[in-house]
């Protein structure tokens, strides 16, 4: 058993209502073990659930073993100052 802290985000309905796109419905969420793993936001969107990793650094990093293995279906990607402009486009 994987003792596991998970809380949606909260946002501003306005902000959301003004800037997303009519056909998302996605829940945001962080994601961190008890052991200290953590992921900085997860997306669930239509069952399915991406992890994201937001890093200075453009240096490749791979998602904690423990999200892998807990959410074999999931995908993850890291969000740096190369990146980030895909992002949030």
């Amino acid at each position: 058993m994987v003792d596991v802290i998970c809380c949606k985000y909260t946002s501003d309905a306005n902000f959301l209502e003004n800037n997303s796109p009519d056909n998302v419905n996605s829940s945001n969420y962080f994601w961190r073990l008890t052991s200290g793993a953590e992921l900085d936001m997860v997306e669930e969107e239509n069952g399915k659930l991406t992890g994201f990793e937001f890093k200075f650094s453009s240096k490749s990093i791979k998602p904690p073993k423990s999200w892998k293995e807990n959410y074999p279906n999931s995908e993850f990607s890291v969000i740096n100052r190369d990146n980030y402009q895909q992002f949030v486009a």
